[in-house]
């Protein structure tokens, strides 16, 4: 993806200003960029097929923040790499963890609870760094299909990102993104990827993960039944390698002569975070036109190093 964000300046506001209108038009610029790029991650989480539900009061309590943790122990994911071990909530999770003594008061949290008072950073808990995301998504599932099961149409090759299925108790079953699935064989889970409608009761579903093992023809599966007429919100608990930002560093044309504009690519060598920015004059309209872009894209890498926490409350 190539995220662009540019503004122009007049010859008037410059001449009032000088060049420090610029430089206090970067920083909401770069900020418009690193939003777009983490809204891209965000969009990751339904494809995580593992989860734990909250309880029907929708307030985020400890009890579920460590029954979400033993999700990822069950899934053998590495939680004793502390450091690399993450929980993104939404701002109703967050203020539900705000009122907690083992976040905000020193009898249940200690001098870190005292912390959190002052900052309303939620810290460090339970192995993981908790942060309130604004691009914490939310998803919407419809009612699917009345018994839940299926039948997979065809033999599947371990590693394959598709998985065909057939009947299916409704004709023209819609099946959402983020919908969960699990094969009897195994009990293995697998989140839907994309939004699937079923026709004459089949319907070829695109997965994540890709088949941990061949699945043969005939294998039976249900669709989870969490995932009826409800709204969730997608808070993720993850081991980074869950998923993986890689940016390039675009071209400054210095072999060109800049192409008449001021040209600078940065890329840093230790995170591969990458920015390019471009000053040039538009004579016709006496104005400076300023850009600035990135190219990136994003990825999951191993969708089992996840576990999303669903609060009933969006």
């Amino acid at each position: 993806q190539w995220k662009t964000v540019k503004f122009s300046l007049t010859d008037k506001e410059l001449a009032y200003t000088g060049d420090r209108i610029i430089s206090d038009h970067i920083a909401p610029a770069a900020y418009a960029i690193a939003d777009t790029m983490d809204q891209a991650l965000a969009a990751l989480v339904p494809s995580v097929p593992h989860y734990r539900t909250s309880a029907s009061t929708g307030v985020t309590n400890v009890a579920e923040i460590v029954e979400t943790r033993k999700v990822l122990f069950d899934n053998k994911v590495p939680l004793r790499d502390e450091n690399n071990m993450f929980f993104m909530v939404g701002g109703a999770e967050e203020a539900d963890l705000l009122a907690l003594e083992a976040f905000s008061q020193f009898q249940g949290a200690g001098a870190a609870g005292v912390g959190t008072q002052l900052t309303g950073h939620l810290g460090r808990r339970y192995g993981m760094e908790f942060f309130a995301n604004q691009n914490r998504g939310t998803s919407t599932f419809a009612d699917t299909n009345a018994t839940k099961t299926f039948a997979v149409d065809g033999a599947h090759a371990k590693g394959a990102t598709t998985l065909s299925i057939d009947g299916l108790t409704a004709a023209s079953e819609s099946i959402k993104a983020g919908t969960v699935i699990t094969l009897t064989t195994g009990s293995l889970k697998y989140a839907v990827t994309a939004d699937a409608t079923a026709s004459s009761n089949a319907a070829t579903l695109s997965i994540s993960p890709p088949l941990r093992t061949a699945v043969a023809d005939d294998a039976t599966g249900s669709i989870d039944t969490v995932f009826d007429n409800v709204t969730v919100s997608e808070n993720l608990a993850f081991h980074r390698n869950w998923a993986a930002l890689a940016m390039a560093k675009l071209p400054d044309y210095t072999e060109m002569g800049g192409l008449g504009a001021q040209i600078a690519s940065v890329q840093d060598p230790v995170t591969g975070l990458a920015l390019r920015s471009r000053i040039y004059y538009v004579g016709a309209s006496s104005k400076i036109e300023v850009a600035l872009d990135v190219l990136y894209g994003v990825k999951v890498l191993d969708a089992d190093l996840g576990a999303r926490y669903f609060a009933t409350h969006a």
